[in-house]
């Protein structure tokens, strides 16, 4: 392998995670309420005798200590037992990379995004001071933080208004992913064998779909990224009808599947299913393989 093919894997790798670290609603929370804290500085510093801009500093200063070395934590041990949970992992290691170049990736991508989060909040920390010093009420900093806490939108950007929709697409996909865990008990090294499951669990959940669509939700939105999903679904299920024809073909290698925009089919979908409360409609990430 040539450095500039490792030098390109580590790069993948790092990229991966902090692809998937912006995905995580904790980190988000983190930063929130990192940003909370500085923002909260300013009336602390109004509180002060004659130390308000000392006060905002050493207030925002702890804060971007306190919640980064919090976000380290949640990555450094969230990130690696989330892929073996999930077995992403496994599509990974499937493919030609060093672990060394694995291992590196996964620093540099934690390194990197702890960066992004900590100069985000630094911008944050400097505006508040600069607005501060410009005398800028601080009724304008609670106005804010009021707006931000009880008044702005805190609905995920692929929940649909039809929840009637979800709900009877949950009741669709319930025995299916029943039935799913059933053939997961039957997995047989053989490849011939596999192959079969692979057909008809694949199958299985092409019926799902042809269920789900069959009524389409009545929300204008539900309308616009529901076939978006659908369409991804079925992208996936073309992946792992072609995935049983290399094994029947006698080719035992792993599963991949379609990325769309550098982004795993599967996440896009189970995104969706995560924020409509469709749980058993969640796509297997490597069961019934």
């Amino acid at each position: 392998m040539s450095p500039q093919t490792g030098f390109t894997a580590i790069l993948a790798v790092a990229f991966n995670t902090y692809r998937e670290a912006v995905r995580s609603k904790v980190l988000y929370s983190i930063l929130f309420f990192g940003l909370f804290i500085i923002g909260f500085a300013a009336i602390l510093g109004e509180l002060s005798l004659y130390q308000n801009e000392r006060v905002i500093k050493d207030v925002g200063l702890f804060a971007l200590s306190l919640f980064g070395n919090l976000m380290a934590i949640f990555l450094g041990v969230s990130f690696l037992y989330k892929e073996i949970e999930r077995k992403s992992i496994y599509n990974i290691v499937s493919k030609p990379i060093h672990r060394w170049q694995y291992f590196i990736g996964k620093f540099a991508g934690i390194i990197g995004t702890l960066w992004l989060q900590l100069f985000f909040m630094l911008i944050v920390l400097t505006l508040v001071l600069f607005i501060w010093a410009q005398n800028v009420s601080v009724n304008l900093f609670i106005a804010f933080w009021a707006w931000a806490l009880f008044f702005a939108s805190k609905e995920s950007v692929n929940r649909i208004e039809d929840r009637a929709w979800a709900e009877r697409a949950e009741a669709i996909c319930a025995p299916v992913k029943a039935e799913l865990k059933r053939l997961e008990t039957l997995a047989d090294p053989d490849i011939q064998v596999r192959a079969d499951l692979v057909d008809q669990s694949t199958d299985l959940l092409s019926q799902m779909l042809d269920d789900i669509t069959a009524t389409p939700p009545s929300d204008e939105k539900g309308q616009a990224i529901v076939p978006d999903w659908i369409n991804d679904y079925r992208t996936l299920l073309q992946d792992r009808y072609n995935y049983a024809e290399r094994l029947r073909a006698g080719n035992n290698v792993p599963f991949t599947e379609t990325p769309v925009r550098n982004v795993p089919i599967t996440e896009r979908i189970d995104k969706f299913t995560i924020d409509n409360q469709m749980l058993s409609c969640s796509p297997p990430i490597a069961g019934v393989l």
